[in-house]
This record gives structure tokens, sequence and C-alpha cells, in this order.
């Protein structure tokens, strides 16, 4: 039986509805915010932490962003095609460092 135009637009309200909240439950957990140079962080984590600024504050990637794909694929091959739950340390690490590279070269020319 075909869905009705009037159930299928109360399933489509219902489905951003939920969508809805769980973006604002990840903005409220993220704090996100946008630093000076244009970069979206992560506002809350480690904020007191004796870490550079890039440890307590990591760059907020896009999971489909290049360079989030290309250091998935490169954690998970060097871990010998571990799982996600063995990698994703690692990946977070080089994500950071690249990033920080990235900023000082940006800010060296």
């Amino acid at each position: 039986m075909p869905v009705s135009t009037a159930g299928f637009v109360r399933a489509k309200a219902k489905v951003f509805s939920a969508s809805e909240r769980g973006f604002q439950q990840l903005e409220a957990q993220l704090s996100p915010y946008i630093d000076p140079t244009g970069e979206l962080r992560v506002g809350r984590r480690l904020r007191n932490a004796d870490l550079p600024e890039e440890g307590r504050h990591p760059a907020i990637l896009s999971a489909k962003h290049p360079l989030s794909v290309l250091l998935a694929e490169a954690c998970h091959l060097q871990l010998l095609h571990a799982g996600p739950q063995l990698w994703y340390p690692d990946y977070i690490q080089q994500l950071q460092a690249r990033a920080k590279h990235s900023n000082q070269s940006a800010s060296d020319h």
C-alpha cells in the first residue's frame, strides 16, 4: 500500500525533528566556536589541560573532508585493517599534528 502525501509529510517532519534534536545535543556537547584563524573548534574539551591549543580545542572536520578520509584509511592500513576502536586514537593524533603543521605553514607565508 503506497504512503499518502499527508503520511509522507508527517513522517518527514518526525525525521527532521529527531535529527534537529540530535544536532542540538551534539552542539551542546561540543560547544563549537570559530577561532581567530576561522577554524571551527570544539569548545569545552580539556579547557584547563596542560596541552597546546590544538589538543585542548581540536578542529572539527567533516567525516567527508579529504583529510579525514585519507587519514582514516592510512590509520586503518597501518594497524593492519584494525577496526575504528583501535585506529581512532592514532587517527586523532595524526589529524591534529597535520592541522598544526598546516596552520604553521600558512602563518609563515
